[in-house]
């Protein structure tokens, strides 16, 4: 769900909105915009072969020693226009098995629904370590912000993300809270309409 709220010459709050537009005076406007996952889910390989066998809906990046699990996002980038100058992939920490872990997080160009070959694809974007679950979670320890603006930025329509470890032969894992996200979060500049 995507919340648009405009603003001409002056800034107000609106409490519901994640989208806010600022007047500039160079005839653009500055923009915020919070996009929910259209799609997510895991591919999950459960004979390490290299093929994926099925897909599950929680999020997760995780391996053992008899399956491989990455987790796909597809975000609807429609409400954006003009030139992004940041986007940040919002994740929940869950739980992980052998933490803290490090995570892969590649990027494609999507069509709005996750597919298993999603899960091959191979374009590195960034690895993130992701901290150890709080003893006592808050909204805020919680939180993981993935600096996706290089990637995001080439695309025209649709932001698709595979989460995967680094070493797949090792038995450990990370999982996403889908609960509350995920969401990315894209700052951009438009002409003003």
């Amino acid at each position: 769900m995507v919340y648009l709220s405009f603003v001409r010459k002056s800034f107000s709050a609106v409490s519901s909105a994640f989208l806010f537009f600022f007047a500039a005076t160079t005839n653009a406007f500055a923009a915020f915009i919070s996009i929910d996952a259209v799609d997510y889910g895991t591919a999950n390989d459960d004979d390490p072969i290299g093929s994926f066998d099925r897909l599950s809906t929680n999020l997760e990046a995780a391996s053992t020693g008899n399956s491989i699990h990455r987790g796909l996002i597809e975000f609807d980038l429609a409400g954006v226009s003009g030139t992004v100058t940041s986007a940040t992939l919002v994740l929940r920490n869950n739980s992980g098995t052998n933490p803290p872990n490090d995570v892969q997080f590649h990027g494609y160009s999507g069509d709005g629904t996750i597919s298993l070959s999603d899960a091959l694809v191979s374009n590195l974007i960034t690895t993130v370590n992701i901290p150890v679950y709080p003893s006592a979670p808050t909204d805020e320890n919680l939180r993981i912000d993935v600096d996706v603006t290089s990637f995001v930025q080439t695309l025209p329509s649709y932001a698709g993300f595979m989460l995967r470890m680094p070493d797949e032969t090792l038995d450990h894992g990370q999982r996403f809270n889908p609960t509350f996200g995920p969401s990315l979060e894209v700052q951009f500049t438009a002409p003003v309409p």
